[in-house]
């Protein structure tokens, strides 16, 4: 009589329990009292050091960052391994993170839409309009107490004729040029950005009145120079014209060092200058007779004379003269 073997039991239909996905929490950890948890909560169970999930058996993100710090600090018992501790609480932050994160990515509805103040600058959709703010929209932005300097002519204005009807559109209103001169030292460059107050560039500060400077805006000619207080222009450039005004007139007429930058006088400008500005041979010449680049090309121009020809001249050089329009016969 033949005895059948048993059968094995087919491991599918003894092993009906299926693996239980792991949940993620990002609750503060002061909000997980660790007394009450259970061993299994630690990654060291027996010591109960170095917890890792709350109450709920949730991986808390913020229990794993403040673990892995005390494991990095050393905060372990002496016969445990410490580096593969800390690659644990490594993989489990990690994990943690990037499953916290496409979970808020998965549920739009669970983070509202940031208004367009509320985004940082680098995100924000530039508004078109002019560069030039006004009163009326210094108060639509609540800014009503806000000081309104000077305003120079600008395009569109009945302070410039010749300009009547261009806009420039090339300035968004939150991303106006990086000025060289603020209201304040302590003004960010996002406050800047966003006040009511518009910042145009200085190319330059031409003369010093009575607490005020006359100023050329860079991009503008003559036309748009304009008087602004003290209290508009960077105490930098203020500090830099007036060292230029006082250096002037200490070497009139001569040459300097500004710590080891040589400055050259130019007769024609009455002023002193960088030596890339002046010819190899203007920067051997005397200071009486020295000219800068910016007057060589008018130094090389015949003068137009309007004085009768002397009766000397030859009919050729008459003719040569005539020609180039220098004689008026």
């Amino acid at each position: 009589m033949s005895v059948t073997p048993p059968r094995k039991p087919n491991t599918k239909t003894c092993n009906s329990s299926t693996p239980v996905d792991v949940q993620y929490s990002a609750a503060p950890a002061c909000t997980v009292d660790i007394s009450v948890l259970t061993p299994s909560r630690f990654i060291l169970q027996r010591e109960r050091q170095l917890p890792y999930r709350d109450a709920e058996g949730r991986v808390n993100l913020a229990l794993v960052k403040q673990s892995f710090k005390a494991a990095r600090r050393g905060d372990l018992p002496p016969d445990c391994d410490a580096e593969a501790i800390i690659r644990r609480l490594e993989k489990w932050s990690r994990h943690a993170k990037r499953a916290l994160d496409g979970s808020s990515s998965r549920s739009p509805s669970a983070r509202p839409t940031p208004r367009h103040e509320d985004l940082p600058l680098s995100l924000r959709k530039p508004r078109r309009s002019c560069a030039y703010a006004t009163t009326e929209n210094t108060a639509e932005h609540g800014n009503e107490n806000a000081h309104s300097p000077s305003k120079r002519p600008c395009y569109g204005s009945a302070q410039s004729p010749a300009l009547v009807g261009k806009v420039r559109r090339d300035w968004p209103e939150p991303f106006s040029p990086i000025p060289r001169f603020a209201l304040s030292d302590d003004t960010t460059f996002e406050q800047e950005s966003t006040s009511g107050d518009s910042v145009y560039e200085v190319d330059s500060i031409l003369k010093e009145g009575d607490r005020s400077f006359l100023v050329r805006w860079a991009g503008y000619s003559a036309d748009c120079d304009s008087w602004e207080p003290e209290e508009n222009i960077s105490p930098a450039l203020i500090e830099e014209f007036r060292l230029t005004q006082s250096e002037a007139q200490r070497y009139r007429g001569s040459d300097f060092l500004r710590g080891s930058e040589k400055r050259l006088w130019c007769d024609r400008c009455q002023s002193h200058s960088h030596p890339d500005n002046f010819s190899q041979l203007m920067r051997s010449t005397p200071e009486a007779r020295r000219t800068c680049l910016k007057h060589r090309g008018a130094s090389l121009m015949p003068t137009p004379t309007r004085e009768p020809a002397p009766a000397e001249l030859s009919k050729d050089r008459i003719a040569r003269c005539r020609k180039f329009g220098l004689l008026v016969l």
